[in-house]
């Protein structure tokens, strides 16, 4: 067995350098690539600690860019638009 990974998408905050419009693209191809290649894709999403305050968990909405990494994921595996 081999396991592969991608990070597809960086958390607001974290890393600078990996929010860049072109950062961001090249994350979400190199997990869309991984994805494509593979039999089994996990995703793994959510919101980093330092957005997981009371006041901001009241909303079940993942960010936008989590949002795009699943449809990328998603559909070289042809499954249905989220």
């Amino acid at each position: 067995m081999q396991v592969s990974f991608a990070l597809g998408a960086a958390m607001e905050g974290e890393d600078p350098s990996k929010e860049t419009r072109d950062a961001r693209e090249q994350l979400r191809n190199e997990a869309a690539n991984a994805a494509a290649k593979a039999d089994v894709a996990i995703i793994v999403v959510g919101r980093s600690r330092r957005w997981s305050r009371k006041a901001l968990t009241s909303s079940r909405s993942i960010f936008r860019r989590q949002d795009d990494l699943i449809e990328a994921v998603a559909k070289p595996i042809d499954t249905p638009s989220w």
